[in-house]
């Protein structure tokens, strides 16, 4: 009997996965910047909707094939820079993801496949928030899009 192998993604594939299923999914309507840097952290994305022409919340995304511990470690450590944080799993790991942890962190949990990225969990606002850290990575943000 022949065992299929399981193909491992990169966390670098994935990011990019995830950004070409939003565009299918969203097209234009979110901006997405990838290695947002505070110092000597960087979120691995950080996305923005576009409302005409103004700007809506930033949410943070860390992405991790298979070690979701670790990356919501980092989650953690982003909800004083952004308002609303995610982990963003591959879907073969997805499994493996102690959901009652992310819900009483207020983090929110995406599932990313070959085609779609699933919302599974929601992020709540950030009460850790640090808004004049937030308010200068927002800047940032904005003079890259302009």
């Amino acid at each position: 009997m022949l065992v299929k192998k399981q193909q491992t993604i990169s966390e670098f594939d994935m990011v990019n996965t995830y950004i070409e299923n939003l565009r299918k999914q969203e097209s234009d309507k979110i901006l997405v910047f990838k290695e947002v840097r505070n110092n000597q952290k960087r979120i691995d994305i950080v996305q923005i909707k576009k409302y005409n022409n103004r700007l809506g919340t930033a949410h943070a995304i860390e992405f991790k094939v298979f070690n979701w511990k670790k990356g919501f470690g980092q989650t953690l450590g982003n909800r004083v820079l952004i308002p609303y944080n995610s982990l963003a799993i591959w879907e073969d790991y997805e499994n493996k993801v102690d959901r009652e942890i992310l819900i009483n962190e207020g983090i929110g949990l995406i599932i990313v496949s070959k085609d779609k990225n699933i919302v599974e969990l929601k992020p709540k606002k950030s009460i850790y928030l640090l808004n004049s850290i937030y308010q200068k990575i927002r800047e940032r943000i904005k003079k890259k899009y302009i």
